[in-house]
């Protein structure tokens, strides 16, 4: 455990120390962004970097803001990578940042940005997602976008709602409003069965649970499929069928 905590935060540091270059430049820049995923919850959520792996960084930009960014990282030596969105490599292939510039479950993008909040990492301002955005975007990303339930998704959901305020009526309403009623009753019904005790209300799990057929199918579809087990490509399907009006 102890080699194991020590590399994770070996490689974790080595990358954030990469990651302030590039956001202490984009502020300078002016280039808005909200940090997503690994690069928020670690600091914010964990406060060691040897508990929780990070792979790449991910961050959510303006769509105007593209070509600037592309001309800053180049400038830092960062090539471009052929992927679904924009995404980069640092010059020694220890840093990868996924640069997307949309939630895909969220209509009006302006309110991500109005509800995210700011910290400072390493000195340098940051955004993350407001606490009830990360908890929906953090099931719906593992449920939906990846397919697969992991053992670190219910951690960083476990600490949230024990360490931040979640508007629980919030959740209800976006998971509703958003077409992913059923995806975040699943993965909050995985967290509460990984970790006893955690604090999501019963009622919000009855509120969110299938009501109709369709939705008891869509249910047994997500328990079949999605779990703690990996299936190859089955988040571009799950992508696809829960798009409004399938």
């Amino acid at each position: 455990y102890l080699v194991d905590y020590s590399h994770i935060s070996s490689g974790n540091r080595i990358k954030f120390e990469k990651l302030s270059a590039v956001l202490s430049q984009m502020q300078k820049e002016r280039i808005d962004f909200i940090l997503l995923k690994g690069a928020d919850v670690i600091p914010r959520l964990y406060g060691v970097l040897g508990t929780r792996p990070m792979v790449d960084v991910d961050l959510l930009v303006r769509e105007q803001d593209l070509p600037a960014l592309d001309h800053l990282l180049t400038q830092f030596g960062y090539r471009p990578q052929i992927d679904g969105n924009p995404a980069y490599v640092d010059p020694d292939n220890t840093l990868a940042l996924d640069i997307i510039t949309k939630l895909w479950y969220v209509d009006d993008q302006t309110v991500i940005w109005q509800r995210a909040m700011q910290r400072d990492l390493q000195s340098i301002p940051v955004k993350g997602l407001g606490g009830n955005d990360l908890l929906v975007y953090l099931t719906a990303y593992n449920v939906v976008h990846r397919g697969y339930l992991s053992a670190s998704f219910a951690r960083d959901i476990a600490f949230l709602v024990e360490k931040e305020h979640i508007d629980w009526d919030f959740v209800v309403d976006e998971a509703s409003r958003s077409h992913l009623k059923i995806p975040i009753y699943h993965g909050l019904s995985f967290v509460v069965t990984r970790y006893a005790g955690v604090p999501i209300p019963e009622c919000v799990l009855r509120s969110l649970a299938p009501s109709t057929v369709n939705e008891r199918l869509w249910s047994w579809f997500f328990q079949k499929l999605v779990t703690d087990k990996q299936v190859a490509e089955l988040g571009h399907l799950l992508l696809f069928l829960t798009q409004p009006g399938w």
